[in-house]
């Protein structure tokens, strides 16, 4: 008989309320699944404001390189490097727009964290940078 090996899945972004944290684990349940582990990347409101803002791209929707204004700009102020069209900030990467979408993870996502804390899967990083990040649940799925 075949042993069955453990299998990994990433869930990025959902489920992204209690309910359907509810619902996620009915189906896994129904389909024999164990969920080992949540993760919630704790990171300062204002490093996500600073990356986000900072943020341009290229508007050519073929090219659409990035850029960020601080750490990697293009080399003529607001034209890209690769195609030469505008480099723009996106509607959704104002501050106004993430300040929105954190206020709403806020409400809606965030009790996640004591849902999965409750269920005792949840593993908390508090880093920023993605490479810390993936270090941590190396590190955990490890022990």
């Amino acid at each position: 008989m075949a042993r069955c090996r453990p299998v990994p899945i990433s869930a990025n972004r959902l489920p992204r309320t209690i309910p359907q944290a509810e619902a996620l684990k009915v189906l896994l349940a129904k389909l024999g699944i164990k969920l080992d582990m949540a993760v919630n990347i704790d990171v300062p409101r204002n490093v996500i404001l600073d990356r986000l803002t900072t943020r341009r791209t290229c508007s050519n929707s073929k090219c659409q390189a990035i850029y960020n204004v601080k750490s990697m700009p293009p080399k003529k102020e607001g034209v890209c490097d690769k195609c030469g069209s505008p480099v723009v900030q996106r509607e959704d990467e104002t501050e106004a727009a993430i300040s929105h979408r954190l206020d709403t993870y806020n409400k809606k996502t965030a009790p996640l964290i004591g849902f999965y804390d409750k269920e005792g899967m949840l593993l908390t990083v508090s880093a920023t940078s993605s490479e810390a990040v993936i270090a941590a649940i190396k590190k955990k799925l490890s022990a």
